[in-house]
């Protein structure tokens, strides 16, 4: 099995999620025309009901398995190495099955009692499947990870990316044209017989939304299907004489324990993490609503317009709810899945040199992975902010209701993508230093903060939607900040640098405005597309030379972590 160094692991796991977030968008594209806001609100409150229940079922598995792989492979122990890869797959696979009959079982009170949206229960029930086929799809990862193998993991992520926009426009497709015709025929619209078009749709947009969501559950299976063959063909790269020479054989027991050990934080800090979506979900449509009922002139002067579009039984806060969500949250989450990566690809590093106390390769890797980060997020994120309606336009043309609601929250949220984009690849490493609750504590509070900031900001009829961004903002700020106070305790002062941080900081600040002023002038000539695309690589430009011009990024450091 062949091995990547950091930042050669880092660009394959990078370019894998933007090869995955581009598929994602164009997925969305369609999928957002076809569902319209409403329906994004059934199949975003779905992803919200279903994201802790797999967060705390299979997100802790890979880094788990990555960190226990990387340091028994570090120390010689490869016949524990095995060993902990079929425990893990005895043991998920139960885990696994529980949770989706879960899933099943409950998501009609949950949908209707919990989050107040009734029609997401059958995409729930549609991506139930999940959480087993990811459970075991995630202990081949975890393994592959920790014996610094990112391309299984790449590529088996990019098949599912492929199939998920396949499958899941092709069912939803289909689900719409059946409903349609249904309707023109005079039959009844899954077991309901509508007096008009608009009545049609409102019935079929709960299965809409379900037919796509199980396109998603399939395109996690081909996936499994992939990764099971790359195992059983490719071998793990562990030789007989490895094995005979390995130093230890740990019983079973054993190692569950220290997968448990390693796995429960993991997963209690990714469900936390969940816990936003969820806070979005629980507290946006009822503040819209207390917004509304404060100040409905406003409302009816800024949203009047689609107040008259929706169907009977449709709500306003719905149809808002599922433009933020669909639309800003999607563009939102680019920049901090990229980063996300840099955590992946550094934890089997950072977990074999803290296995060998290898303190300067241990700080070089904590050093790189926080500026990697900054290098990443700060002009992607400042980007957004500016070009938030030239994007969501760029990306969602003719969505006018829905990119009126969501322009000023993205605005707001491309700031944010900065401190999340630190923090989450910090997380990595402080669980990979053996600080597994730091992650829990720090999320801990910033959802905290971000429930008291929802309240107090999505209520304000002013601020409506955008409070959620402020309080997404604050949320993240916070975060980051008491990230970095902790790791600059643990690894020193050294692992960010003052002068390189506001080097890049200088050279995105450039490379927008250059955008700006070339965007100004190229749109009075060019369409809009062409004269975005055209300023974005303009601006990359600038941001490149800025920063060779400042030397933020020493040729030579770069290839010391191409070489491990």
């Amino acid at each position: 099995m062949r091995k990547q160094g950091f930042v050669l692991a880092s660009v394959i796991l990078m370019a894998t999620v933007f090869i995955t977030k581009v598929l994602g968008i164009i997925y969305r594209i369609p999928l957002t025309h076809i569902l319209g806001g409403m329906g994004m609100a059934y199949f975003s409150s779905s992803h919200s009901v279903f994201m802790p229940v797999y967060a705390i079922s299979v997100s802790g598995i890979p880094p788990a398995v990555a960190k226990l792989t990387a340091g028994y492979c570090a120390v010689g122990n490869y016949r524990d190495a095995r060993k902990l890869r079929q425990v893990a797959h005895s043991f998920f696979l139960i885990v696994g099955l529980s949770f989706t009959a879960f899933l099943i079982l409950f998501s009609g009170p949950v949908c209707t009692h919990v989050i107040g949206e009734p029609g997401s229960r059958l995409s729930v029930a549609a991506i139930a499947p999940c959480v087993v086929i990811g459970a075991l799809t995630a202990v081949e990862r975890g393994y592959c990870e920790g014996m610094q193998n990112m391309l299984p993991t790449a590529v088996s992520e990019i098949i599912e990316a492929v199939m998920k926009l396949a499958l899941g426009l092709l069912l939803a497709q289909l689900t719409a044209m059946k409903a349609q015709a249904d309707f023109e025929q005079g039959s009844a619209v899954f077991g309901t017989l509508c007096q008009t078009y608009e009545e049609a749709r409102s019935v079929a947009l709960p299965y809409i939304a379900a037919a796509s969501t199980l396109g998603v559950t399939l395109s996690n299976l081909f996936g499994l299907i992939y990764i099971k063959l790359h195992s059983r063909l490719s071998g793990d790269g562990i030789s007989k004489e490895m094995l005979i020479k390995a130093q230890t054989d740990k019983r079973r027991r054993y190692l569950l324990r220290e997968l448990l050990a390693l796995a429960v934080p993991f997963a209690v800090a990714s469900v936390i993490s969940t816990i936003s979506g969820l806070i979005d979900l629980m507290t946006i449509n009822r503040c819209l609503d207390r917004a509304a009922e404060a100040s409905p002139e406003y409302f009816s002067e800024r949203f009047g317009g689609i107040s008259e579009t929706l169907a009977d039984g449709e709500r306003l806060s719905s149809f808002i709810y599922g433009s933020y969500s669909g639309l800003a949250l999607t563009v939102f989450g680019i920049v901090p899945s990229l980063t996300a990566m840099l955590g992946r690809s550094i934890l089997p590093l950072v977990s074999s040199s803290f296995a060998t106390s290898d303190k300067k390769k241990l700080s070089q890797s904590v050093r790189a992975v926080v500026m990697l980060s900054l290098f990443a997020a700060i002009p992607c994120g400042l980007g957004i902010s500016v070009f938030s309606e030239e994007i969501l336009l760029f990306l969602f043309s003719g969505r006018t209701d829905e990119i009126m609601v969501s322009q000023r929250a993205l605005s707001v949220l491309g700031l944010a993508t900065i401190p999340l984009a630190v923090t989450t690849p910090l997380f990595s490493v402080f669980q990979a230093l053996g600080r597994q609750f730091s992650p829990i504590g720090i999320t801990l509070l910033g959802c905290f903060v971000k429930l008291i900031m929802n309240l107090l900001l999505v209520s304000i009829p002013q601020l409506n939607i955008v409070g959620a961004g402020i309080s997404t903002l604050i949320c993240y700020i916070v975060m980051a900040a008491v990230s970095l106070i902790l790791l600059r305790r643990d690894c020193g002062k050294g692992h960010i640098s003052n002068r390189q941080t506001t080097s890049i900081f200088l050279s995105a600040i450039l490379c927008i405005e250059g955008a700006y002023l070339l965007y100004s002038v190229l749109s009075n000539c060019l369409s809009m597309r062409i004269s975005f695309v055209v300023s974005v690589l303009f601006s990359v430009n600038i941001y490149i030379y800025s920063l060779d011009i400042l030397s933020v990024l020493p040729k030579s450091r770069l290839k010391s972590y191409f070489s491990r």
